[in-house]
């Protein structure tokens, strides 16, 4: 009598045959065939939006139609809208969602609201929930802008910043694998992104190691005290200043000139950098501002979290 475990010979030769052709699938072809690569991508100027004002990184954009102009900040991980624009745009609240930002009071939490459609740099963003909270303008008045478009969005692309030829682009890869700018740089860096995709590299500020996040929507290249005693920080201008951006009361501080500051074998030298008490809650201790931007193009990719910067101008 068969016993009731033993498998019949038809299902038995079955399974072997079916074992033989995974086997078969998972192995290397004898040919020398190769598995197809994905093709890099070749980006051309067609995403390219001229810069609004003489020295900001605004651009002209669309929420749910209507035009705004909008401030690209890399350092600022919602994007986000004044409270005025944000009640002119008839935009409702978000009901799942609130955030929150820094104030001299303390931190304040606001509701979000939504948008159907924001067009921006060339590319649509549907259904969005967007931050509302003010920002601090040159010489405390109003900022140029009506918003910022913040790392949440800008990290599903190439970013390119051209700020000595006045221009930016949005470069999103479509069926392609992301590769180095069409230009040739002169360094590049690893990225590490934080939060919602903040990009922070490794600098050497007079030689020392320093990590910094990128904040191209922040007038001024800054630092803590903290750091700069670290640093053992000379060459003081003698002049009291103020860089604003992200933070909505903006940052007073003195002024300090510093003899080099590097990413690879890319050198900037006599980089202002303003020095105050704190940034904002940011966990580094040093800001790359617009001023550490203006002297060359940047392109920053958020896919490969890489970071090259072209010759600086001089």
């Amino acid at each position: 009598m068969r016993r009731c475990t033993e498998v019949p010979q038809q299902a038995l030769r079955l399974a072997v045959l079916g074992h033989l052709v995974l086997l078969g699938a998972c192995s290397t072809p004898a040919d020398g065939a190769t598995r197809r690569v994905q093709p890099e991508c070749v980006f051309d100027e067609s995403a390219t939006a001229p810069l609004q004002g003489s020295s900001s990184l605004n651009v002209a954009d669309e929420i749910n139609g209507k035009p705004v102009v909008l401030e690209v900040s890399t350092g600022l991980g919602l994007t986000s809208l004044l409270p005025d624009v944000a009640k002119r745009l008839g935009l409702p609240e978000d009901p799942r969602r609130q955030s929150s930002y820094p104030s001299p009071g303390g931190p304040v939490t606001q509701r979000n609201v939504l948008s159907r459609s924001i067009l921006a740099l060339d590319h649509e963003w549907s259904g969005r929930s967007l931050a509302v909270r003010p920002f601090f303008g040159h010489a405390g008045g109003r900022p140029g802008f009506d918003g910022v478009l913040g790392a949440d969005l800008l990290r599903e692309a190439e970013l390119e910043i051209d700020l000595p030829a006045h221009r930016i682009a949005f470069h999103r890869p479509l069926n392609c694998r992301p590769g180095a700018p069409p230009w040739a740089p002169a360094a590049s860096a690893p990225v590490e992104l934080r939060g919602l995709g903040v990009p922070v590299i490794t600098v050497r500020v007079n030689g020392q190691p320093v990590s910094a996040r990128i904040q191209s929507g922040d007038n001024a290249t800054s630092m803590t005290e903290a750091l700069a005693s670290r640093l053992a920080l000379g060459n003081a201008t003698g002049r009291r200043t103020r860089s604003f951006g992200s933070d909505p009361a903006g940052r007073a501080g003195r002024e300090y000139r510093l003899d080099e500051i590097a990413v690879g074998d890319e050198v900037l030298r006599d980089q202002l950098v303003v020095v105050t008490p704190g940034l904002g809650g940011s966990e580094e201790q040093m800001i790359l501002g617009q001023d550490w931007l203006q002297r060359r193009k940047v392109w920053l990719s958020f896919i490969n979290r890489w970071l090259f910067l072209g010759p600086v101008s001089k």
